[in-house]
């Protein structure tokens, strides 16, 4: 994983603690792209957020916080 794609993986979790709450729409089509990347095995997991500067527009998360344990990915996992 390229340290660009940690870094914005880092700081959607980071905003997600600020501003996410459980009932925040999904935008379509994110969480099946996160999962082809998961199957492809290019990731092992993410958290997804897209936010204007009023408003949380989509947390979604998909794959793996460990992938030896299985731990699914949350949003709350940094």
């Amino acid at each position: 994983m390229h340290l660009r794609h940690l870094t914005a993986i880092l700081a959607a979790a980071f905003f997600l603690t600020q501003f996410a709450s459980a009932d925040e729409p999904v935008l379509a089509g994110i969480g099946n792209a996160m999962q082809e990347m998961v199957a492809k095995n290019e990731i092992t997991g993410a958290v997804t957020m897209v936010v204007t500067k009023d408003q949380v527009l989509h947390v979604e998360s998909s794959g793996f916080a460990d992938v030896a344990t299985k731990r699914a990915m949350t949003p709350e996992t940094l």
